[in-house]
């Protein structure tokens, strides 16, 4: 299964991504954090007022969070060696809102239709010494994308594929976004991303062994950056008509 690409990251195309989420990923004001996450989420922690920096070149524990996107560090161990007592690292889990039919058509075209659950995604924190009180939430928000922006958004996300096979995708996307007729007025992107955050553990080790310490999981509601109410998400419901989600 594919992990869901990010969105691209330069501020004319980038989604707004909400406040209130860097917030609860960060929990705190002015923090010193380390972003291993494309530049609409790093450019949104730094309008949040808070410290961004490169990863410490040793294990000094100087950070007090770490956030990253769509897939986990390869130690986690190291990573909290460079968090303060008590500090946090975020993980979050982008992609397109599903329950749009838009949405669902544009993945489904590109490819994109079977990737990664947010939840597999996380796992390896659920499950990792150093790391506890894992919490999880959802946010949803909006992006407005035309013809152009989706163009740059869509090479962003199939980089990695070869010429030949990115052009057909993304030229069968883009004849999707012709058939809605909304030309230079463009259409609203909707994402939706899971957010998971963990508190190191302190002491946990004594001459490399483990000593204590626990990593429990609690889902919770999230805000809704969404200005839609519940029904809009419905493919039956008239109110889909309004902004163009057929």
């Amino acid at each position: 299964m594919q992990t869901p690409a990010d969105p691209d990251g330069s501020p004319r195309d980038a989604p707004a991504f909400p406040a209130e989420a860097v917030e609860w990923l960060i929990d705190g004001p002015r923090r010193k954090v380390t972003s291993l996450a494309p530049a609409y989420l790093t450019a949104a922690m730094a309008r949040a007022g808070h410290h961004l920096m490169a990863m410490p070149p040793d294990d000094t524990p100087v950070l007090d969070a770490v956030v990253a996107s769509n897939q986990l560090p390869g130690d986690l161990d190291r990573l909290a060696t460079r968090l303060r007592s008590r500090g946090r690292f975020g993980l979050v889990c982008s992609r397109r809102d599903q329950r749009i039919p838009w949405a669902r058509k544009l993945d489904r075209v590109l490819g994109l239709d079977q990737m990664a659950e947010p939840a597999d995604i996380a796992a390896p924190l659920l499950a990792a010494a150093r790391f506890a009180e894992v919490e999880e939430t959802t946010y949803r928000y909006w992006q407005v994308v035309n013809h152009e922006s989706l163009e740059l958004i869509l090479r962003a996300e199939l980089s990695t594929l070869e010429p030949a096979d990115r052009e057909s995708r993304i030229t069968a996307a883009l004849e999707l976004y012709a058939d809605y007729g909304r030309g230079v007025d463009g259409m609203q992107m909707p994402w939706v991303s899971t957010c998971y955050r963990a508190v190191v553990v302190d002491g946990i080790w004594t001459d490399g062994v483990s000593t204590g310490g626990s990593t429990t999981a609690s889902g919770s509601t999230a805000g809704d950056s969404t200005p839609a109410e519940a029904d809009l998400f419905d493919s039956s419901s008239d109110a889909t008509l309004l902004i163009d989600f057929r």
